[in-house]
């Protein structure tokens, strides 16, 4: 029997480091096109293929953890390694964060 996907997805990105060493953390749940979306990218090559970058001290490091698709998926990444659709949904997270960009994303923003 397979397993039930849940209608909605959250997506939380936190960013750490920098030269100050500043957290900050975005929170978004999706549901409709944009769940599926998040569920075909955390299931795709790009998450899969990010690894480490040691010549990134002093730079920001971004952890991406998705819920709602059949388990918890987590992804750590350097700066350097967020590029294309990766860094689409960070950013898509990030303005979420300030304001609800698209009545198929509801979130909030915090830092610390």
């Amino acid at each position: 029997m397979a397993a039930r996907r849940a209608d909605t997805v959250t997506v939380t990105i936190v960013r750490t480091g920098g030269v100050a060493g500043h957290r900050r953390q975005w929170v978004a749940t999706a549901s409709g096109s944009a769940a599926d979306l998040v569920r075909e990218l955390v299931e795709s090559d790009a998450w899969a293929g990010v690894g480490a970058d040691p010549t990134s001290r002093d730079r920001f490091v971004w952890s991406i953890v998705v819920t709602g698709v059949g388990r918890r998926r987590t992804l750590t990444m350097p700066d350097s390694h967020l590029v294309g659709p990766i860094q689409e949904l960070v950013r898509r997270v990030q303005a979420d964060g300030e304001a609800v960009a698209d009545p198929g994303w509801h979130g909030t923003a915090t830092s610390e």
